[in-house]
């Protein structure tokens, strides 16, 4: 059969007798799975005038605040950047913020938003960036996420989320679409044309989003959901790259997320395997179904016993991680596929397990700066439009190079510096992607500790 014609395709490669390609991975079930990039070889591509497309959506302030002390005494101030690209799409569905607010501009708040979905996906990002922007901005709400940030930052996303449904249903009313929310929570459309109506679609679409507060210069709360990851990275006294991956693990390839969701909802033909699919993405001329793609995970006969297939069919990254899927059941009255377990939006999918809650971790800048015998630390808040294209080692070793952040330290400003990354970054992603560049939006913190800042 054709999948088991895929199948062994996929498990060739694994013992090195068929390399795994490096592809853009496309998700939505109305993107064009037809378009992929041609296998020549695209890094001699034009670049000249990207600088032109990249903008930074909110401008660094230009009075940086007041130095603060972490938990350790130490005191830390901080340089910012932001810059986007389209990349090979016809919109730029990623979208961004950066902004400091609170007295003396002592908090500061990163975040990244990638939509998805052909119709909806910018318009997701956007309502959610600007309903966490605006909620973010007032005093009571900061002081309540100094208090309980899980709680309070659980209700601005299912704030965000709710805030996106609406959305979706004006704009399909104001286009003269019938929309109806089914019993399940989700949407549905139809059009009525010549006296007659069309078939009933599924209104589809979501973003991901990520945010970064740093609380009095060294409380820092990260909250997620979806793959745009928060990353920080550090050089020690010898050299040696330090990373952290600050952002939860969405993918369907957590194990963690899989019994999340089988824990909520179970298959009713076998209980210890979810509703949702979790399976290796692969394209083919047959175009087979989301659902009869490969499974990642084997589950024996002790629920508990879940083990990873490793039959993936292309890399969807240079650090060779599989492209991977959460896809309805076969008995879904609609069909949906998604790179990650939780997400804003995505309505449909949300009835089988995809969840807007995001995780929320804390972390103590002292703690992971390493005070005053640390150098310039560096915090990535990237969509995966950058993340595709470069091994979290190699992005940290390049920006805190000492001939490539020199500048950056004596302006003061990072602007410049991401910008910079951002036209790396798009050559790369030419290189690997072809024309099937994703959207590619990143900020850009550089981390100082003030001793080592007076000593410029």
């Amino acid at each position: 059969s054709t999948i088991s014609k895929l199948r062994s395709e996929s498990a060739r490669s694994l013992t090195g007798r068929m390399q795994p390609k490096l592809e853009r991975q496309l998700t939505s079930n109305f993107d064009d799975f037809s378009k992929f990039i041609d296998d020549e070889d695209n890094s001699d591509m034009e670049v000249d005038g990207a600088t032109e497309k990249i903008t930074a959506s909110v401008k660094t302030t230009t009075s940086l605040p007041p130095p603060r002390k972490g938990s350790k005494g130490v005191r830390f101030k901080f340089l910012t950047g932001e810059a986007t690209d389209i990349g090979g799409g016809s919109e730029n569905q990623d979208k961004g913020m950066l902004f400091y607010c609170g007295e003396d501009n002592r908090h500061l708040v990163m975040g990244v938003f990638d939509g998805h979905g052909r119709e909806l996906g910018e318009l997701a990002a956007l309502v959610a960036r600007d309903h966490m922007r605006d909620e973010l901005q007032k005093p009571d709400l900061i002081k309540a996420i100094e208090s309980n940030p899980t709680k309070v930052l659980e209700k601005l996303f299912l704030d965000a989320h709710i805030a996106i449904k609406k959305k979706f249903v004006e704009k399909f009313k104001n286009s003269g679409w019938q929309v109806t929310e089914m019993s399940e929570g989700y949407l549905t459309k139809r059009m009525k044309s010549g006296g007659r109506m069309s078939s009933v679609t599924n209104v589809h679409g979501g973003t991901t989003a990520t945010v970064v507060i740093v609380l009095n210069g060294w409380r820092m709360i990260v909250a997620n959901v979806g793959d745009s990851t928060a990353l920080f990275g550090s050089k020690d006294p010898d050299g040696n790259i330090f990373v952290k991956e600050l952002s939860a693990e969405h993918s369907p390839e957590s194990i963690e997320e899989f019994i999340r969701v089988r824990n909520e909802m179970p298959s009713k033909e076998d209980s210890k395997y979810p509703s949702l699919r979790f399976v290796y993405d692969m394209f083919d001329k047959y175009q087979t179904p989301k659902y009869q793609c490969p499974q990642i995970f084997e589950v024996g006969k002790d629920p508990n016993n879940v083990k990873k297939t490793g039959t993936g069919y292309y890399f969807k990254n240079v650090r060779s991680e599989w492209a991977t899927l959460v896809t309805t059941p076969p008995h879904a009255k609609f069909q949906d596929a998604l790179a990650f377990t939780r997400s804003l939006g995505d309505l449909h999918l949300h009835v089988y397990g995809v969840s807007h809650v995001p995780e929320v971790r804390e972390f103590d800048l002292s703690m992971l700066h390493n005070g005053e015998e640390s150098q310039t630390a560096v915090l990535f808040v990237c969509t995966d439009g950058v993340w595709d294209n470069w091994k979290y080692e190699d992005i940290a070793a390049k920006t805190l190079d000492e001939k490539f952040i020199k500048p950056a330290l004596e302006a003061n400003d990072a602007q410049g510096l991401t910008d910079e990354l951002m036209r790396e970054n798009l050559k790369m992603a030419r290189h690997n992607f072809g024309n099937q560049a994703d959207n590619m939006t990143g900020i850009v913190c550089l981390i100082r500790s003030v001793s080592t800042a007076d000593n410029l």
